[in-house]
């Protein structure tokens, strides 16, 4: 007979739930190969600090007139390829030299190897991974803020099978990984409140790490996740203005945030020649006209081919989620709705607020684990006056999300924008979004009856369709095994 303290909890088989079915589920729908400028630099750019052991790519990275020598991105998702390519060179690569080396063709303005590698296809897997972890620690936050196991399981799932993350995790843009680190950031300011200091010192340091990822993230939230520690409570029904270890608490926050500011002015330094160069322009990458923020913030939301609600419908309960919230936590409601609401405000005074050419809520991904978790916790705090129409209309709105996201996973966008022929100035005034026949959400969906169309690395070739047949009934199997043991078992969490 085994004994008790070698069987599993159920919160740790939710948690593997949650893991599994994730990582089960990007499986299926892998393509393996690029999808940006921004991502082909961030991981070319990779190999020229680990193999090169140079802030400078040597070949550069040049992609029509553009040539890239330095990656002007944040350097956050350059770090994370590292320890991936370290492995892979190290064991399936080792003793490949063209494993290290930058796909380069002089006078070829367009290199498809730059697209399509075999060094990307090994280390894809970085943002699955990344997006399922983010899934897991949602549920850690919803148990935090006293959610029932079986509503936040919900909620964690939904985020990571029916969501626009679900389709950037097959994406090599860098918002998934910003989106984990600042989950990482709230969720340890919410253990600290107000006890153990060294909650909040972690928290600092992983928004230290989420502005690696994301400069931007030094405007918002840096600065009000600052303020919060120095003037909201810290202690449950003390809601005075001032704190008494308010400084105290502010710098153990601040100093690792700090810490980075000055890795941030030493890589500005290093690549760009200036303390205060961060590769963009900011004369260019703002518009503050009240206008610009009106569409803007209109467009992240309702837009056919950006809004947030029109590819994850459920986002529109999320304001009642964060009345409940408030009214049993008014900490943690300040936390995340500060967070989500200023987030939408700073990407509504973004020139180009609709993210270039992507697919949906592009910049809305690191909030959009809020979203979803106020979406259900406002969903279910309704009176509804029968609880068939809860029910019904429950369905409807994840049907409609799951829907959305399968678009995106089953086909490219850039062929569809391709297609498209926008000019440059329609890109970056995204008024395009506002118009059906430019949301591949409505009008790519021709190739559905025609598999090898489909952009998933298993159906590049007509004779790998057996391949992914068997693939894709093994990971439904396994999907539908590993959700509903976590269901059950975050059922009988929420009914002892």
């Amino acid at each position: 007979m085994k004994s008790d303290r070698f069987k599993p909890s159920s919160q740790t088989i939710v948690l593997l739930s949650l893991l599994f079915s994730s990582l089960l589920f990007y499986a299926l729908f892998w393509s393996g190969h690029h999808y940006s400028i921004d991502g082909v630099v961030m991981f070319q750019y990779a190999k020229a600090l680990l193999f090169q052991r140079s802030f400078v790519m040597t070949p550069p990275v040049v992609w029509g007139d553009f040539s890239f020598t330095v990656s002007k991105w944040a350097i956050g998702m350059s770090l994370a390829y590292i320890p991936i390519l370290a492995l892979l060179a190290a064991t399936i690569y080792r003793g490949d030299p063209t494993f290290q080396q930058i796909p380069y063709q002089p006078g070829n303005p367009f290199n498809i190897e730059l697209l399509i590698n075999e060094p990307y296809r090994a280390s894809s897997w970085l943002n699955p991974l990344v997006t399922a972890t983010t899934v897991l620690i949602l549920y850690l936050l919803a148990r935090r803020l006293k959610m029932p196991a079986n509503r936040a399981y919900l909620a964690s799932l939904l985020l990571g099978i029916a969501s626009p993350a679900a389709v950037y995790a097959k994406f090599d843009f860098a918002q998934p990984l910003a989106a984990l680190l600042l989950l990482l950031t709230l969720l340890f300011m919410l253990h600290w409140h107000g006890h153990r200091p060294f909650w909040l010192v972690l928290a600092g340091f992983c928004l230290g790490l989420a502005s690696l990822t994301r400069t931007e993230f030094l405007l918002f939230p840096a600065p009000f996740l600052a303020a919060t520690v120095f003037f909201l409570p810290q202690t449950e029904g003390n809601w005075s203005f001032w704190s008494q270890d308010r400084l105290r608490n502010g710098l153990l926050f601040t100093t690792p945030v700090g810490l980075f500011v000055l890795v941030h002015l030493y890589l500005n330094q290093i690549r760009f020649g200036s303390l205060l160069s961060v590769g963009y322009s900011p004369t260019s990458e703002f518009n503050f006209t009240p206008v610009h923020i009106i569409i803007a913030f209109i467009g992240n939301l309702f837009s056919p081919g950006r809004g947030c609600i029109v590819f994850f419908p459920l986002t529109l309960f999320a304001g009642w989620g964060l009345v409940s919230l408030f009214r049993k936590d008014r900490w943690a409601a300040y936390l995340l709705g500060g967070t989500t609401i200023g987030l939408m405000l700073l990407y509504a005074t973004w020139n180009d607020w609709g993210g270039g050419i992507s697919w949906g809520p592009r910049f809305l991904i690191p909030i959009l684990p809020y979203l979803v978790l106020l979406g259900v916790q406002g969903f279910f705090s309704l009176r509804w006056p029968m609880n068939w129409l809860r029910t019904v209309v429950f369905i409807l709105f994840i049907l409609s999300g799951f829907v959305a996201t399968l678009q995106g996973l089953l086909f490219n966008f850039l062929d569809f924008f391709g297609q498209a022929q926008l000019t440059p100035e329609q890109v970056v005034t995204g008024y395009y979004n506002f118009q059906f026949q430019y949301s591949p959400l409505f009008a790519s969906w021709q190739g559905l009856t025609t598999p090898e169309q489909w952009d998933i690395f298993w159906l590049r070739s007509s004779e790998s369709q057996p391949v992914f047949l068997m693939t894709a009934v093994i990971c439904i199997i396994l999907l539908s095994f590993t959700i509903s043991r976590g269901r059950d078992h975050a059922n009988s969490i929420t009914n002892s």
